[in-house]
């Protein structure tokens, strides 16, 4: 039988790691879960009193102290050698449906050259309710599963991964159940010195190593809340790291024979006139001007004029007629050629 191993970080929210324990054990595949590591970066010892709650799971707590840097505590963890067959990742501030194990692991299983699964997640902004629920940029990643569903779900390639990954975060890392041995190559991409958005790239090496599947059904509520890191980074900082992680996407990009904009080009150009509108208001800011900054070649330019011009109508978040958007599409799919 493959087994699971889960990693869990946590720094000082004992209320919210009891919630995401408790997730873990309700799993409809709990006989599959060999070891449950909680490793706690916040020096709370209340943290491991949790984990004595659970005394049903095969729980390995480990205390980090002094705290390490986030980007270090991920290291640490995702660098971590593991016995078994998959490794699953669960953010303290965030539970998994019961049926997210058993969904992974089968989809793996069943396709032997994937490395990678993670599934489309619910966002609540409430943090013990979900008044607030919301499936955060669900065009961007219906755009870039177009002509690629099997069995309900979405295999991706490198070439297919990367401008997504451009463009967002395709996979949230409270999602992710890894092939072992292709986590372990994966992680490698964490020598570099990324603050931020270290997912997207986690996701690219992913692709390099073999298929990532993509489950378009929700199984992950991931918590927004107040004191989480990109609520606390200010918006230059944060503007800063994401050009630094675009940066090293470009460079994956290019080791590989692509060319990062010109794959978002592409990508764009694919886009239904009649979904445009969605698409182009779900557009990242910050992302695409870090896209720009490493478009040498140009192929972004019909995009960022037209977003520019487009931005300053009101009514582009709701509509655009449908004549402008054929026109739009045509436009992006010439400058992409």
């Amino acid at each position: 039988m493959k087994r699971v191993s889960i990693i869990i970080a946590t720094a000082n929210r004992p209320d919210m790691l009891r919630k995401a324990l408790a997730s873990v054990q309700a799993q409809s595949a709990r006989d599959i879960i060999a070891e449950v590591f909680v490793s706690e970066n916040g020096g709370n010892e209340a943290s491991r009193r949790v984990c004595d709650e659970f005394p049903d799971m095969p729980v390995v707590y480990l205390m980090q102290y002094p705290p390490l840097t986030p980007l270090d505590h991920g290291r640490y963890l995702l660098w971590k050698e593991y016995r078994s067959d998959y490794v699953a990742i669960l953010h303290d501030d965030d539970i998994w449906h019961p049926e997210h194990l058993q969904a992974g692991v089968a989809a793996l299983d069943r396709d032997p050259d994937a490395g990678l699964y993670g599934c489309r997640y619910i966002l609540s902004t409430e943090v013990y309710g979900f008044a607030s629920q919301r499936l955060p940029r669900h065009s961007l990643l219906w755009l870039a599963s177009l002509g690629s569903t099997r069995d309900g779900l979405v295999k991706w390639n490198a070439r297919q991964v990367l401008p997504v990954c451009g463009l967002c975060a395709p996979i949230h890392f409270s999602s992710m159940i890894w092939r072992n041995a292709y986590l372990t190559r994966a992680a490698k991409v964490l020598e570099h010195d990324l603050h931020f958005d270290t997912d997207r790239t986690l996701i690219a090496a992913a692709a390099f190593e073999g298929a990532v599947l993509f489950d378009p059904q929700p199984h992950v509520v991931v918590l927004e809340h107040p004191g989480q890191h990109q609520q606390t980074e200010a918006l230059r900082m944060i503007e800063e790291h994401t050009a630094q992680t675009t940066q090293v996407l470009a460079e994956m990009a290019a080791g590989a024979g692509y060319d990062l904009p010109s794959l978002v080009a592409d990508l764009m150009a694919e886009c239904p006139a009649w979904a445009l509108s969605e698409v182009i208001g779900e557009l990242s800011r910050i992302n695409l001007e870090a896209l720009y900054r490493v478009d040498i070649h140009g192929a972004l330019n019909t995009l960022r004029t037209l977003r520019r011009r487009l931005h300053r109508r009101r009514s582009l978040a709701r509509w655009i007629p449908p004549v402008l958007a054929r026109v739009i599409v045509r436009l992006l799919a010439k400058s992409a050629k």
